[in-house]
C-alpha cells in the first residue's frame, strides 16, 4: 500500500485560499499527490463544503474533522491572528454531519483525523468530548 502524500492547504500555508487550492489541483499529478481535507479549512477559506467535495472527491486522500467557533469580534488594529477558535467536535459552528454525509455520498473511505488545539479544555476531555460526537451524533467508527 505505501504512503499516500496529502496536501493539507491551512490559512496560514503556501495553499491558504480557494485560488491556491485551484492552482494546486490544475498543476499536481493526483496520483503523486492527494488532498487532505479540512473541514474548517473550506469554511474560512468560503470553499462551498458540498461541491468541492463531489468536484474533487477522486483527489480526496484523508480529511481533517476539525470544528471551530468565532473569536471574540474585539481585536487589535493590524492583529492577523486567526479569527476563530478550534474547539471540540460538534461545539463549534460547522456544519459536520453534512461534511461527513458528503463524503459518504462519494464513497470516501479512508482515513478522518481529528483536529484538536490548546483551548480551555485539556487535550484529553477534548479528545473524550470530540470522541464521543463522532461516534454518537457523527455514527463513526474511532
Amino acid at each position: 500500500m505505501g504512503i499516500l502524500p496529502c496536501l493539507h492547504p491551512d490559512i496560514f500555508s503556501l495553499v491558504n485560499d480557494v485560488k491556491m487550492l485551484e492552482k494546486f489541483i490544475e498543476y499536481s499529478d493526483p496520483a503523486a499527490m492527494k488532498l487532505c481535507v479540512d473541514v474548517a479549512f473550506l469554511a474560512t477559506a468560503d470553499i462551498p463544503m458540498a461541491k468541492f467535495i463531489k468536484e474533487h472527491k477522486k483527489r480526496i486522500g484523508a480529511v481533517h474533522l476539525r470544528d471551530i467557533k468565532p473569536l471574540a469580534a474585539k481585536r487589535k488594529k493590524g492583529d492577523m491572528g486567526p479569527k476563530y477558535q478550534t474547539v471540540e467536535l460538534g461545539k463549534g459552528t460547522l456544519q459536520l454531519e453534512d461534511f461527513v454525509d458528503t463524503l459518504l455520498d462519494v464513497e470516501f473511505s479512508g482515513w478522518a483525523t481529528v483536529e484538536l488545539e490548546k483551548g480551555s479544555k485539556s487535550l484529553q476531555q477534548q479528545a473524550i468530548a470530540s470522541h464521543h460526537y463522532a461516534a454518537q451524533t457523527l455514527d463513526l467508527v474511532l
